[in-house]
């Protein structure tokens, strides 16, 4: 078959080819659940690619699925699985597989779920060249299958999508070096806060309208909110029990990170809720080298503006940098206080 033309809209119609969309799509540093989508709607386009799959490696045994869109099977977005079956064989084989034409694989792997009646998966690269992830396209329908053209933009995709993961770990790194820099820059508590809101709301775009820095009062066992930006509720003047809403939970029990997705995740036991119920729900504790001195959130109300776990990822690397800002900028504070006549 005649490879595609890079510069051209096979289809014949306006606009770029699917080389240059991707191409574009990944400049323009798109957040990753949207690239995700975005990108399986050209894929969708060029071939019969239904059913679009990113696995992520997680340590060396485990997986997870950041995008899964399937017509028979379902996976937890928010959940790790084992490293098994296809995907664990293409980042071990650490090459492209078309399981059409290589059917004797199936002797050595087992099939998680239904035998597609075609498959292919490319394995995803980290900034050092090592298998992080895998990119998978697979058909259950006769008479689909996939072709040389669609095996060779797939290829280029995976390269694309790697790129955009990379990119996002470098807006990460470069996000620790603005929080530091603030600390440096900023000499009032309420700019440091407006600033590192600005700096989240950069990496995670549900925090631009909902982005919560909540401090511990131990004293008074409350959490008290010393920035707030939310579109359901507006408590930035109040404070809160240490036992309530997702925080209590971080605080009193799961002491690390929590996700939370309407109708995939279950509520912790003895839960309390608190203001109005989000979609998503992402918190990470803040700590000095003692104790947990407050959380910082991101929610969303709307099913179509996720929170994620590689948001939960971006902001667990992110939150060390902005406890020691916070702790920094209050220590500032309390010595141009004392030295005040």
């Amino acid at each position: 078959m005649t490879p595609l033309d890079p510069d051209a809209n096979p289809a014949g119609g306006p606009g770029p080819g699917p080389y240059i969309e991707i191409g574009l799509m990944v400049g323009r540093r798109k957040h990753l659940p949207a690239l995700y989508s975005h990108l399986h709607a050209i894929l969708s386009r060029e071939m019969p690619a239904r059913n679009m799959f990113v696995a992520i490696l997680e340590g060396e045994q485990k997986l997870r699925f950041p995008y899964y869109v399937d017509e028979r099977d379902t996976e937890d977005q928010l959940a790790d699985y084992p490293k098994e079956g296809l995907t664990a064989f293409v980042m071990d084989e650490d090459r492209t597989v078309h399981l059409r034409l290589e059917p004797g694989i199936l002797g050595t792997v087992d099939v998680i779920g239904e035998l597609p009646v075609d498959w292919v998966g490319v394995p995803l690269r980290g900034r050092d060249g090592a298998v992080s992830g895998m990119l998978a396209i697979q058909s259950y329908r006769d008479g689909e299958t996939f072709g040389d053209d669609d095996v060779r933009l797939l290829e280029f995709a995976a390269g694309q999508l790697s790129m955009a993961i990379q990119l996002q770990q470098f807006d990460r790194d470069l996000a620790i070096n603005r929080i530091a820099a603030l600390v440096d820059e900023t000499v009032d508590l309420d700019e440091l806060y407006e600033g590192v809101h600005g700096i989240v709301a950069d990496l995670i775009p549900a925090a631009r309208s909902c982005f919560i820095i909540a401090m511990v009062d131990a004293a008074a066992e409350r959490f008290r909110p010393v920035f707030w930006r939310d579109s359901q509720d507006d408590w930035d003047a109040i404070d809160w029990p240490l036992d309530r809403g997702f925080a209590g939970y971080i605080y009193n029990v799961q002491k690390k990170p929590f996700i939370f997705e309407r109708g995939r995740t279950k509520a912790p036991r003895d839960y309390q809720p608190i203001g109005a119920p989000p979609y998503y729900w992402l918190g990470v504790p803040l700590w000095n080298p003692r104790e947990m001195i407050g959380v910082v959130i991101a929610q969303s109300y709307e099913m179509d503006n996720p929170v994620t776990r590689e948001d939960m990822a971006m902001l667990s690397i992110v939150a060390p940098h902005i406890a020691n800002a916070i702790g920094r900028s209050e220590f500032y504070a309390r010595e141009r206080k004392s030295l005040l006549p």
